[in-house]
């Protein structure tokens, strides 16, 4: 699996639990007992499934500032033709 660019010194678990919770906190004015449970299930599910650096991989093909995906086979998928 590629490495996932996670920050030096933190597991690819934490990192992703601090781009979770940052994304919480832009999303919801206040961070209910529903909301906050529900995301500490789903990242539970993901670290006892081992699949948080594949998470980060993942969400790195998506930019959600700009609603665009990027990565090395958009082009195919957007105009049906290689590269």
């Amino acid at each position: 699996m590629p490495d996932p660019g996670v920050p030096d010194g933190v597991t690819p678990h934490e990192h992703l639990t601090r781009l979770c919770w940052d994304g919480i906190r832009r999303r919801y004015p206040e961070i209910t007992y529903e909301v906050r449970s529900r995301l500490e299930y789903e990242l539970s599910v993901i670290e006892h499934t081992g699949f948080s650096s594949y998470m980060l991989i993942v969400a790195d093909f998506a930019d959600p500032e700009l609603g665009k995906f990027r990565g090395p086979g958009i082009n195919v998928r957007l105009s049906g033709t290689p590269g």
